[in-house]
């Protein structure tokens, strides 16, 4: 897979990111080393989530991970599953301490979270969601992640630049146009918890993918094909193809 990753990154001023997910320091280490190999520098990692870190072994895994690669780059993605959501003061100690890890990706938490992230540890690059980016950005830089650029790519362009140029009324407008995309999308899709993977095949087909499969690996359950269409017909016709009205 990161050969190909590798393969298809052709434009040189495009840096491949790899994402390493592991129940242990050493099979994350193991599978790193593959990347690294292949001459990938910038990595995304997770917390160990087979049991909870303390502060003390969150710090050994962030210095023995990073540590192994000290000319590579490193983002953390601060999500539940870990079973462990790392605050801006936990951000704090490991900037002072691990010199690669440079940034965070944190999308969910509203508006609590991104206070606390770009108050206590701002030197980090964050990248936020639909949900908590107009927040961060009212601290200072910090960087969308678009999980909706599929389905909105000029609504995205657009909620950035505001957020770049911290034009607040433009800026929180773009805000509310996500929230009420996603939720007048999926409806109550939303509230079945699925695994992210089955509302972002949803969003890949509807931004054009069409050949992409509703189906997940087991044990994860997906959206049927009836559920899909009843998305589509929201997205055209109450969200004009996820258009934004700009005044």
């Amino acid at each position: 897979m990161a050969e190909v990753f590798r393969d298809e990154m052709k434009d040189p001023a495009a840096r491949g990111m790899v994402c390493v997910i592991g129940l242990s320091t050493a099979v994350v280490v193991e599978r790193m080393a593959i990347a690294y190999a292949l001459g990938f520098r910038r990595f995304q990692i997770t917390l160990p989530c087979w049991g909870v870190l303390n502060d003390v072994e969150l710090m050994t895994y962030f210095k023995d991970v990073c540590g192994s690669f000290p000319d590579a780059s490193f983002l953390h993605y601060n999500v539940a599953r870990s079973r462990r959501i790392l605050t801006g003061r936990d951000y704090r100690r490991l900037i002072d301490a691990i010199p690669n890890f440079v940034a965070t990706k944190s999308t969910f938490g509203g508006s609590a979270q991104a206070d606390d992230l770009m108050t206590h540890s701002s030197e980090l690059q964050h990248f936020f969601g639909e949900e908590n980016f107009s927040q961060g950005c009212m601290h200072g830089e910090c960087s969308l992640l678009g999980s909706l650029s599929a389905i909105a790519p000029e609504a995205t362009w657009k909620f950035f630049e505001a957020g770049r140029k911290r034009q607040a009324d433009r800026l929180f407008r773009h805000h509310h146009f996500f929230y009420d995309l996603v939720h007048g999308i999926f409806g109550d899709l939303l509230a079945m918890g699925r695994i992210n993977g089955a509302y972002d095949k949803v969003i890949k087909r509807l931004g054009g993918l069409e050949e992409m499969p509703l189906r997940l690996l087991s044990p994860y359950q997906c959206f049927t094909e009836e559920q899909y269409q009843a998305c589509k017909r929201r997205y055209l016709e109450e969200f004009n193809g996820g258009r934004l009205v700009d005044a």
